[in-house]
């Protein structure tokens, strides 16, 4: 019997005892457990980022990209140049619209990218900029 093969029985075998071990240990080592979280995630951000695209919005690294190259790294909206663009996309149709900043993201978002409540918005700013 290998290694590998030893070690899965043994797993097998002791399973509850290793898992109780191990929770036991990430509680009482926070600090430990938070630095390997960070590590790994820093290891692995480009595996998360294209994940999350594929999962959230069907789209490969190379489509985002692409896209990232079209607007020259600017927000469709408010054209701020950023490292780091959302993917903004119709809530009902699940159709890719273009990549925003963060802020004009959540700012449709809260506007529950209602068209009337955006006119509404922009209505009651424009009452208050002539002060």
């Amino acid at each position: 019997m290998n290694s590998k093969e030893y070690n899965q029985r043994y797993y097998r075998k002791h399973a509850k005892r290793i898992k109780a071990n191990n929770k036991a240990y990430r509680r009482n080592n926070p600090d430990k457990m938070k630095a390997i979280r960070k590590r790994w995630y820093k290891a692995h951000k480009h595996l998360i980022k294209r994940n999350n695209l594929r999962l959230r919005y069907n789209l490969s690294l190379d489509q985002y990209n692409a896209l990232y190259e079209q607007q020259n790294g600017l927000c469709a909206i408010c054209s701020a140049s950023k490292k780091i663009l959302c993917v903004d996309h119709c809530h009902k149709s699940g159709i890719i619209r273009s990549l925003l900043c963060r802020s004009c993201n959540r700012g449709l978002g809260l506007f529950n990218e209602s068209p009337a409540v955006l006119k509404q918005a922009i209505k009651y700013i424009k009452r208050f900029d002539k002060v």
